[in-house]
């Protein structure tokens, strides 16, 4: 109630989306670059252009950009989030000459920001590291869990979820990228080690939309991996799912993996341990930060191990307790009020300057 918000887009937005909005302090503008800028030009040309004059038209005092962002076209105040440097920590990112380009502008403008908002300790440390930032101007605010996963669901509606997939029980559960960093192949050759020892099968949730097969090589190799490995009949893609089918997705299944060696929250880990099934992680980047020892860690670099872990979790009931316990424990402090609550509060403090 303190606050009035003017929320640029250059896309129409979803009226459904709109109706959880409605509040006299929001105020949606919609205002798009010119039709012959296209792709990366046309949203460095939203950023850079049209952002400062919706802010200035609107008089405000403060521009919070929820990605990296900034605008050296204006001297109002200005805060990003950057969720990770994924991008500019991995050599598989750097595809072309332009984005390298446009990810050493979004270095430089960085500095230009009165505070950076992230997602974990992690990214605080890689954001130092990669943009060469005070890590005095960087601030943590974790992420949170959707209010879908604090809903109960009735067996019946589970059920009912898990038909609409044609989804066979038991079964292991991953959604995700299928980016490099997110270790799909690795996975794929993991479970295919077990198939003969579990009856389970492997449900992969989730799509690309980008032709960057350097990236995504995991994703265009997929098909022709499963039959290699002789377990396309194992292995079951339902592809992007809605948000409000995850929390039955996660909470039917034995076990879910998630494999990514680089993460700047790890969002999907979250979900799984609000509805108590046991994850295996990578033991390392912001996945070991959030799970804080709850969930089964291991090196997913590594197939043998990786296999291993999963066959051990499968086994072992007491384990699987155990990690259930503990996850469960440790997901209770990520909020999203909790979150939003820290936003205002840093908002204030840099207004009051």
């Amino acid at each position: 109630k303190d606050f009035q918000f003017i929320v640029a887009t250059p896309y129409e937005i979803d009226k459904k989306i709109l109706s959880q909005f409605e509040s006299i302090n929001i105020c949606f503008v919609v205002n798009r670059y010119p039709n012959i800028l296209k792709g990366t030009i046309g949203k460095f040309y939203f950023e850079q252009v049209i952002i400062p004059g919706v802010a200035r038209r609107y008089h405000c005092q403060m521009i919070h950009s929820f990605y990296p962002s900034i605008s050296i076209l204006t001297f109002i105040k200005q805060i990003e989030t950057i969720h990770d440097v994924i991008p500019w920590s991995l050599s598989e990112y750097r595809y072309d000459l332009l984005t390298k380009l446009f990810r050493c502008f979004i270095k430089v403008s960085s500095r230009k920001a009165i505070t950076v908002v992230t997602d974990s300790e992690w990214s605080k440390k890689e954001i130092v590291k990669h943009f060469k930032l005070n890590q005095g101007k960087i601030k943590v605010i974790y992420l949170g869990l959707g209010e879908e996963f604090e809903n109960n669901i009735s067996q019946l509606k589970r059920n009912q979820i898990i038909e609409k997939y044609q989804i066979e029980k038991p079964y292991i559960f991953y959604i995700g990228g299928f980016d490099a960093r997110k270790k799909v192949g690795n996975m794929i050759v993991a479970f295919s080690k077990l198939k003969d020892k579990f009856k389970h099968d492997l449900v992969i949730a989730g799509g690309v939309f980008s032709q960057q097969r350097r990236i995504y090589a995991d994703y265009y190799l997929l098909e022709k991996q499963l039959e290699t490995l002789g377990i396309k009949n194992r292995v079951k893609r339902i592809g992007v799912v809605p948000y409000k089918d995850l929390p039955t997705l996660h909470s039917e299944a034995e076990l879910f993996l998630s494999p990514s060696i680089e993460e700047g929250f790890n969002l999907p880990l979250l979900n799984a341990m609000s509805m108590k099934t046991p994850v295996i992680i990578h033991s390392g980047s912001a996945s070991k930060e959030i799970s804080k020892g709850a969930a089964y860690e291991t090196n997913c670099e590594n197939v043998d191990l990786f296999s291993d872990s999963i066959e051990k979790i499968l086994k072992d009931k007491h384990l699987q307790r155990i990690i259930i316990e503990k996850q469960f424990e440790r997901q209770k402090i990520f909020k999203w009020n909790k979150s939003a609550d820290q936003l205002l509060k840093l908002y204030a403090k840099i207004l009051i300057k």
